[in-house]
């Protein structure tokens, strides 16, 4: 067997059973109706045939056939159940296209919260993810459809192709090989618009971009700001008509060529029914057996060439869904259950002991490492601060410590037990990990604060408490509905927080987790002075001395210098740690930054009260 023929039986295999999962009722129910539907149409021309000759022979005045008003009935209650069938079938199809569609668009959103955060860097990802849900989601449900009308189409075929193999055989191979024809013409431009599509990918992702960028609030203020509307809308413009020109392009190729074929072959249904009515003025078959095989040729070649344009349809979809289960088919490395996992001691309410022992780590495709020979410790309940200019590391210790990454080289030690050979839930059971970037949910304050432990996400008196160690109970008074207000304005009675209550309430859901290790990443960046002070109060004076260990990332100086060491970074190496105190005596690159950052201050008073 071939590869391509392999590869089809494949795809039709694991699209098979992609349906099947969604909904085995619905799928048996409607391919039994399906069935019905196809064999009715022969019965129904049987029937028709029948009752010309019945009506021949009382037009020449013999008896009244003793079936005739049974052929009748028949003929009624076929067409009857013809449309019961079709409403029957429409409905059922309906409903197990919408279970179909969903569960696909769940198994493409799932997969991807399964994989690595790697992946989400790279822009080949981006093509596949898009190619999943714009194309691939929704043509399963399309082969599902088609599938359903080719196989009622198959039924009529082959009980059509019966009655006429009955009387002249050569006539069904005849209208097979017109019918094969345009599939074969079909099929090529099928895959062509198929190459097409998939091949600019990247363009047509960039102009989803910028229809994002001009319809959404992620740049709305900068869009009016700094006058960008005609700039990004002539970019979208431009990706557009590229796109809809090379559509032009194909289907003016497609159309034409479809004409000629068609144009060729448009001579042979005529002239087999010329050949039927020659046969029946001849007195070789009567007037209804006439009727019957004309309707037999007529349906025979309209029903073989609708199966062969779904068939060709079929063949384009199955190249797109092929892009679904390549999608499918990623599988994560850090984010993957471990071998043979290890697991860490008992949690004993001392937070444990972290260290970083020689870490090297380079990002995929880059020769210069990012981290590059790190060794340093956390003991139980210290506060450690990272500090260094931007691109220094800092941001990729965290994900590094996190789980997020691997390291190139060296190990992370969390009570003597290697990182790598932790379930991540495990790991990240022991952390609470606020990033620089972190998100705000549209969702409410509270399911905000509650994600931060969501095995505990009914626990309100927890989330309250939390909100009161980290500052954010003074924003309650401010909120219409309290903890239950809806945050951001994409929904009806939303409110939109500033920059600085947006941290706090980051800050905050990491205070829920409750986690013995805290690591924040620039905590305090949006925070005014009172919050800033309050925060750090909690974090340093209160909470971290014995029950949890704290490594923070900042620039603010009057926040760093509270904490018990302080390491500094440059180029993804330690240079410098130790307390404030130390390093400033030591009149190294943190005293240079610390007093850079003093005379901003100094002078920016002066300018004041001047």
């Amino acid at each position: 067997m071939s590869t391509s023929s392999t590869s089809f039986a494949a795809t039709a295999g694991a699209i098979a059973m992609l349906v099947w999962s969604a909904s085995p009722l619905l799928l048996i129910g409607l391919s039994v109706i399906t069935a019905l539907s196809g064999l009715l149409p022969v019965l129904n021309i049987i029937v028709v045939a029948a009752l010309i000759d019945r009506v021949a022979m009382l037009a020449t005045g013999m008896v009244v056939p003793d079936d005739l008003s049974t052929l009748l009935l028949t003929f009624g209650g076929i067409t009857l159940a013809e449309q019961l069938l079709l409403r029957l079938r429409a409905a059922v199809e309906r409903l197990f296209q919408s279970r179909v569609q969903n569960h696909i668009q769940l198994l493409i959103a799932d997969h991807a919260a399964r994989l690595d955060l790697s992946v989400f860097e790279d822009p080949a990802f981006h093509d596949q993810l898009r190619n999943a849900s714009m194309e691939a989601s929704y043509r399963p449900v399309a082969m599902v459809s088609q599938s359903v009308l080719a196989a009622a189409g198959l039924v009529t075929a082959v009980g059509t192709a019966l009655v006429l193999l009955r009387w002249e055989w050569w006539i069904v191979p005849i209208l097979a090989l017109a019918a094969v024809a345009l599939f074969i013409v079909s099929a090529r431009f099928g895959a062509a618009n198929a190459s097409l599509v998939l091949g600019r990918t990247p363009r047509a992702r960039k102009a989803q971009y910028l229809a994002a960028l001009l319809t959404s609030d992620v740049a709305a203020k900068d869009v009016r700001l700094f006058g960008l509307r005609e700039h990004f809308v002539g970019a979208y413009r431009t990706l557009l008509a590229q796109m809809y020109q090379e559509d032009c392009a194909l289907l003016r190729r497609q159309t034409a060529t479809s004409i000629g074929v068609e144009m060729l072959l448009a001579g042979v249904r005529p002239a087999l029914i010329g050949f039927a009515a020659l046969r029946a003025f001849t007195g070789a078959i009567t007037v209804g057996q006439f009727t019957l095989y004309v309707q037999a040729i007529v349906q025979l070649h309209t029903v073989l060439y609708q199966l062969m344009h779904l068939l060709a349809q079929l063949y384009e979809h199955r190249l797109f869904v092929d892009t679904l289960f390549r999608y499918l088919a990623l599988q994560p490395s850090i984010e993957a259950p471990r071998a043979q996992p290890a697991h860490l001691p008992p949690h004993s309410g001392q937070p444990p002991r972290i260290e970083f022992r020689n870490l090297v780590f380079r990002y995929p495709n880059q020769d210069h490492p990012v981290i590059n020979g790190v060794t340093f410790t956390i003991e139980p309940g210290e506060t450690v601060a990272l500090v260094g200019m931007n691109g220094a590391g800092k941001s990729t210790l965290v994900k590094l410590l996190a789980g997020l990454y691997e390291p190139s080289d060296g190990v992370i030690l969390i009570d003597g037990v290697d990182i790598s050979r932790l379930e991540r839930a495990e790991l990240r059971e022991r952390l609470a990990v606020i990033v620089q970037d972190y998100p705000i949910y549209h969702l409410s304050l509270y399911e905000n604060l509650a994600l931060g432990r969501i095995k505990d996400y009914h626990e309100r008196a927890h989330v309250i408490k939390a909100a009161e160690q980290s500052g954010l109970i003074r924003l309650i008074p401010e909120l219409s509905d309290g903890y239950d207000t809806l945050l951001g304005r994409w929904f009806e009675r939303g409110h939109e927080l500033s920059s600085g209550q947006r941290q706090l309430v980051a800050i905050t859901r990491a205070f829920v987790r409750n986690a013995p290790v805290l690591v924040l990443d620039e905590p305090s960046a949006a925070l005014d002075v009172d919050a800033e002070r309050h925060l750090f109060h909690q974090l340093i004076d209160a909470r971290c001395r014995g029950t949890q260990s704290l490594l923070f990332i900042s620039h603010r100086f009057a926040t760093v210098r509270r904490a018990d060491r302080i390491i500094v970074l440059e180029h993804g190496r330690i240079i410098e740690q130790g307390s404030h105190a130390q390093l400033l005596a030591h009149g190294g690159r943190y005293a240079d930054m610390f007093h850079a950052q003093a005379d901003l201050y100094l002078e920016s008073a002066g300018n004041s009260t001047s």
